[in-house]
């Protein structure tokens, strides 16, 4: 296991509140995410009835005084495993003694049961490990994780009785800066595991030093269409190694754009848009909102490699992403900033403007509110 390194710009800026989303969440998602859906296990029809038994069952446990959380999400874990995503209720979240925590834990084995059928389980690597790779971590959430529950939660949705042990590696630069203390809770539940579990740390660009593949990544609440100059190489690695990988993010209206960017970057989409009901809110921020997995290159489409080639992916991204605020604020009666986003898109769509890789789609919009100057 090689240690790798993501760049900080490949990484949300916070999840700390509403004024500090992510460089992907626009002004127009916050005002649009106010008022986040609530809903029981009970208010989605099943689409068979061993998902419906399932539902039921994640009913029961909801409705019961002392509720267990972990009960919970391995009841709608279990329904995903049996039914595949019949299996979910996508209007469900968890609310009961639901931190970040569970939720960030949750999310990646809901990540591991969708792409399931597309991970190989059988030991390539010469220790005879299952490597996990994490991908944009920060000691504060993904540093905090219970990694016992989530070794738990791993073997819970893969027979992993081949390998010597699972690795997980924590990869992002907002995991330098560790202290001894704060390393001493990782060091302690490796001891705990016997050997079964292995965590590493890591600061390292994931493209420019990369480890051995991984058997199953997850990029963590990445913003890779708003921040795609930054993303383009770890996800043309990703793809053409055909790991699978799944992709969450912040708010429910940045689900279009991950999926659009990666279909613009040839992959092939094995779980499309799917909401979480594991996702985590905080005032009007979601985050791990949604899902999208991917495994290597869809049949007949290539990597953009060139970088005229990925400059032509991130024109075309921007365009439609103005689009999307274009409606947005059309709707709110911002025509303003709409006449200016449509002028903006009309330079794009002519190749009379170039906006650097640099600027996200945050500081677009509030460009066309007069906020800020041009960055491009």
């Amino acid at each position: 296991f090689i240690d790798v390194k993501v760049p900080s710009s490949l990484l949300p800026s916070s999840d700390s509140g509403p004024s500090r989303l992510t460089a992907s969440t626009t002004h127009a998602d916050a005002r649009k995410g106010t008022n986040p859906r609530k809903a029981g296990p009970h208010t989605r029809k099943p689409e068979n009835a061993c998902a419906a038994k399932h539902l039921a069952r994640v009913r029961k446990l909801c409705e019961h005084r002392s509720q267990d959380p972990i009960g919970v999400a391995n009841a709608l874990l279990d329904g995903v495993l049996c039914c595949g995503r019949a299996g979910l209720n996508h209007s469900f979240r968890m609310q009961e003694n639901w931190d970040r925590q569970l939720s960030t834990t949750y999310t990646i084995g809901l990540a591991a049961a969708l792409l399931k059928d597309q991970v190989a389980l059988h030991p390539h690597g010469g220790d005879g490990a299952f490597r996990l790779h994490l991908i944009g971590c920060r000691w504060r959430i993904e540093g905090a994780m219970d990694f016992e529950l989530l070794l738990s939660v791993l073997s819970r949705v893969f027979d992993l009785s081949s390998f010597t042990c699972v690795k997980i590696g924590l990869l992002g630069p907002e995991m330098a800066g560790h202290t001894k203390g704060m390393l001493e809770p990782l060091n302690d539940a490796m001891k705990r595991s016997s050997g079964k579990l292995k965590l590493q740390v890591s600061v390292r660009r994931y493209h420019e030093s990369p480890p051995p593949p991984a058997d199953l990544a997850v990029v963590l609440n990445g913003g890779i269409d708003s921040a795609f100059g930054s993303w383009g190489p770890a996800l043309q690695l990703l793809l053409i190694r055909g790991t699978p990988t799944a992709f969450t993010g912040y708010m429910p209206y940045d689900k279009q754009g991950c999926a659009r960017l990666l279909r613009l970057m040839g992959a092939d989409i094995k779980v499309s848009s799917v909401s979480s009901p594991f996702r985590f809110h905080h005032f009007n921020a979601t985050s791990d909102a949604f899902i999208v997995g991917v495994c290597g290159i869809a049949m007949g489409r290539s990597v953009p490699f060139t970088a005229a080639e990925m400059e032509e992916v991130h024109r075309v991204e921007r365009i439609e992403k103005i689009k999307e605020l274009e409606k947005i604020n059309g709707e709110e009666g911002n025509m303003d900033a709409v006449a200016l986003l449509k002028s903006l898109r009309s330079d794009l769509e002519n190749k009379l403007e170039i906006i650097p890789a640099h600027v996200v789609h945050q500081d677009i919009e509030q460009w066309a509110f007069g906020q800020v100057e041009a960055k491009w």
